[in-house]
């Protein structure tokens, strides 16, 4: 997520794990320490938030939440990532390597509970770009621990959801914003006479329910038209 962080003093320290640490220092361990500094201090409805948001929405700059990078690390605990179905499609390979990669592997119970305490303050942040026009996209920062390329561009629009905003804001956010900030909105992002038509066809209605772009019945890419079993019996040539 795109965020302004400027330090209150030339050596200010925080505290993870019981143990006290110094900005600056390098330790693999507490990559994720800083996070709970930035986060416990940050006040969404600030005048500073609101000065970065005004000139975000006026040079029209995209804006990333990727909350489920967040959310894996912050709420890493929670079985909704640690235990995810969609943990199957990712090759054996990448599975093996989100435990040894997880920068929060070592927190503690209390270290989780802090961070889900903090996590309000992720969603304000977002409700306050959202009110202020700044340019929305919908992206996982793949790679990362308990993220899966594919299954995680879902998530993301669920989290977005139940950081307050509509599903309808939020299919917005992940089609026709994201071709806008790659520039090539002329070609993709909606539905329209003269675009390409690359887009997926599913069986429920995702204004009512974000998790309904999951119930995909078609594909159309590059003028082929494919069935999810299809893709997901290709899987099989990938090590699982």
């Amino acid at each position: 997520m795109a965020f302004v962080m400027a330090p209150r003093g030339p050596s200010r320290s925080y505290q993870l794990n019981g143990e006290k640490h110094t900005d600056g220092q390098s330790a693999s361990a507490d990559l994720c320490g800083p996070v709970w500094t930035w986060l416990d201090d940050v006040q969404p409805e600030g005048p500073e938030i609101g000065t970065m948001i005004a000139e975000l929405s006026h040079r029209r700059i995209p804006v990333d939440p990727t909350l489920i990078a967040y959310a894996t690390k912050i709420k890493g605990s929670d079985p909704r990532f640690v235990d995810s179905p969609d943990l199957a499609l990712a090759p054996a390979a990448m599975r093996s390597s989100f435990s040894i990669l997880n920068p929060v592997r070592d927190w503690t119970t209390h270290d989780f509970e802090h961070g889900r305490r903090s996590w309000h303050k992720m969603d304000a942040l977002v409700q306050a770009y959202s009110r202020g026009g700044v340019l929305l996209t919908a992206g996982s920062d793949e790679p990362n621990p308990w993220v899966v390329p594919g299954p995680s561009l879902h998530t993301e629009p669920e989290l977005l959801v139940e950081a307050g905003l509509s599903p309808l804001v939020v299919l917005t956010i992940a089609t026709r914003n994201g071709a806008e900030s790659l520039g090539i909105l002329k070609d993709v992002g909606t539905v329209s006479v003269g675009k390409r038509a690359d887009l997926i066809v599913i069986d429920r209605d995702p204004t009512k329910d974000i998790r309904n772009t999951r119930a995909i019945s078609l594909i159309v890419a590059q003028g082929r038209v494919l069935h999810p079993s299809e893709l997901l019996a290709s899987l099989d040539a990938v090590s699982h």
